[in-house]
């Protein structure tokens, strides 16, 4: 695995990307001091299925990152998640767990995507 820039997890349709997405429409911003790239690397590597099954560690790893977050964070992701009709999909107590099973969602659409197209990655 390579170190992966930004721009690479931006621009990819793996799990990782596709929560680097979520976050970013939330107005999270990646932090220098954080893993958040590697995890959403890993997140790709291994794929959708994967990610279902090892979510609980990933979900260790994602609460890790978040304490390097203030409250002002918190609070304008709370407000873009009721802007954006999120707040009955993702439990706004606990945003991480709703947030990670979109993205791998939209990850295996990706994926499905692809296959009927006939083009595997």
């Amino acid at each position: 695995m390579s170190n992966p820039t930004v721009e690479e997890i931006v621009n990819g349709s793996g799990p990782g990307s596709q929560l680097w997405n979520l976050f970013s429409r939330l107005g999270i911003q990646h932090h220098e001091d954080c893993s958040c790239i590697l995890l959403a690397e890993v997140m790709n590597v291994i794929g959708p299925d994967e990610c279902e099954a090892k979510q609980d560690q990933i979900l260790k790893l994602m609460k890790k990152n978040q304490k390097k977050y203030g409250w002002d964070t918190y609070l304008k992701a709370g407000v873009k998640m009721v802007a954006l009709g999120w707040i009955f999909k993702i439990d706004p107590s606990n945003p991480l767990p709703g947030l990670l099973k979109i993205a791998i969602d939209k990850a295996r659409a990706e994926e499905q995507k692809c296959q009927l197209a006939g083009h595997t990655e």
